[in-house]
Order: C-alpha cells, then sequence, then structure tokens
C-alpha cells in the first residue's frame, strides 16, 4: 500500500507490463496486487478488469483484491450498467460469504449501494461474520432516515435487544450530525486484515 501511494504516474515502458500481466491474468499475486489499488491500471481498461476480478469464481482471492479495490474507485467513473452489476455482485458475495470476502465487500458498499438495497441489507444483519453485520448496519444507519430505517429494520429478526439498539444507533448518529459532534463508533465501518495470497490459501485450507 505504501509503495502503490508513492507510485508516480506510470510510464509507457510500465504500463505495457501492466497491461501483459492482466492480459494473461497471472501471476495471481501481481494481478491481486493492480486489483487493490486500481488507478495504476489503464483507465481504458480499469471497470473491466475490477468486473472480472470481482466475478472471478476459480479465485476467489482476486475476488478479494477487486472488492477492496473498489474502495478507491469513483463511482463517476462506471458505466450504470456496470454500476448495477458491482452492486449485485456486493451483495451476492456478503450474502454467500462468511470470510475476509465478506467483510471487504461490506465496507466496498459505501459508495456502491443505494436507498433501494436498505431491506436486503436488513434482511442479511444476522450474519454470521460479525463485522460484516456491524459494517450493514453502519451503511443503513449512514444512509437511510431514522422515522424509514426503524420499520425496516423490525424485518431483520434481530433479537429485541439487538433491534432497540440499532435503532438508538440510528438516532444519535441523525443526533450528532446536526449538532457537528463525534460520529457514534456504530457509523463506523470495520476493516478487517487483508492477507496475501500465501495467507489467504492457508486460510482456505483451514477452513472446516
Amino acid at each position: 500500500m505504501t509503495i502503490a501511494s508513492g507510485l508516480p504516474e506510470l510510464r509507457a515502458k510500465s504500463v505495457a507490463v501492466v497491461r501483459g500481466i492482466l492480459l494473461e491474468w497471472q501471476p495471481q499475486q501481481a494481478v491481486a496486487n493492480l486489483l487493490f489499488h486500481p488507478r495504476l491500471i489503464p483507465s481504458e481498461s480499469r471497470v473491466a478488469t475490477i468486473l472480472r476480478g470481482l466475478t472471478d469464481r476459480d479465485r476467489p482471492y482476486l475476488t478479494l483484491a477487486a472488492a477492496a479495490g473498489l474502495q478507491s474507485m469513483d463511482r463517476s467513473e462506471v458505466a450504470p450498467t456496470d454500476g448495477a452489476v458491482i452492486r449485485d455482485r456486493l451483495l451476492e458475495l456478503i450474502a454467500e460469504d462468511r470470510s475476509v470476502i465478506s467483510s471487504r465487500a461490506s465496507v466496498s458498499i459505501e459508495s456502491w449501494l443505494d436507498s433501494a438495497c436498505a431491506p436486503a441489507l436488513c434482511r442479511l444483519l444476522n450474519h454470521p461474520n460479525g463485522t460484516v453485520g456491524h459494517n450493514l448496519l453502519a451503511w443503513l444507519i449512514r444512509h437511510i432516515d431514522p422515522a424509514e430505517l426503524a420499520p425496516l429494520l423490525h424485518t431483520s429478526d434481530l433479537a429485541p435487544e439487538k433491534l432497540l439498539s440499532a435503532i438508538r444507533d440510528a438516532d444519535e448518529y441523525q443526533r450528532c450530525r446536526v449538532a457537528g459532534g463525534p460520529l457514534p463508533p456504530a457509523s463506523n465501518y470495520l476493516l478487517s486484515y487483508v492477507p496475501n495470497l500465501r495467507e489467504f490459501q492457508g486460510l482456505a485450507e483451514n477452513e472446516p
């Protein structure tokens, strides 16, 4: 991350290297590094490359990299049809995955979802990955008015005490925004550690 952030504009020779890696779609760690830092991908192929990684069902590490890389992409760069594909894939990953992939996808939703997704997110609040559940609630608190959110939360199957806590957190967020004070912890996203490829493969091998 430090190296990527310090890189200047890539010269023609470096751009050619990047294009070659993406064309071959290997080595996997090199492809993933570009997906993690999409500004290094030539602009004309950036969105298509992210979409390819996000939908690569054979190599989940590339899916993780693309999901994380979305956090640094500007929504305005993406056509509405591609944005819809990204939105639906993020929701799919959150619903089906329990690993760091869903954790990072639940952070990347910030720029890619809209209020129409709120009912689906509420139904996922009991996600088995606690980080995912926290981040989904954070998105809802940030983007949905408490008066509209409360009835939606009642469809989430949250335990009564968690339901009341979520409603209180939504109200507190609005009060803090109006007052200009510090925002409550419930509205802040949690980031999960992103492993390198070897670590990721080791985690996958150790899953029950």
